[in-house]
């Protein structure tokens, strides 16, 4: 989840900030998109990744994702490498 509160005077975000949330929700939207049946978590975190890193951002050190269950780190899948 991602905010941003413009600052006195702005209309919209910055264009640097914009760039990020983009960047982001593309990585999301095809990410979900590859999620089907048979296909590892790991491949859909490459894909995140390669979306992230190829428009000029850092590796995130990090899995994409996880489930949830009692508590949010409870085990079970995960969207990243293992």
């Amino acid at each position: 989840r991602v905010c941003y509160i413009l600052r006195e005077g702005e209309t919209q975000a910055p264009a640097e900030v914009q760039r990020g949330f983009d960047v982001i929700r593309t990585a999301v939207e095809k990410s979900r998109r590859a999620m089907k049946p048979g296909v590892t978590g790991n491949s859909i975190d490459i894909i995140s990744r390669g979306i992230v890193t190829d428009a000029g951002y850092p590796e995130f050190p990090y899995a994409l994702g996880h489930q949830l269950g009692r508590v949010a780190h409870d085990g079970g899948a995960l969207l990243g490498p293992l």
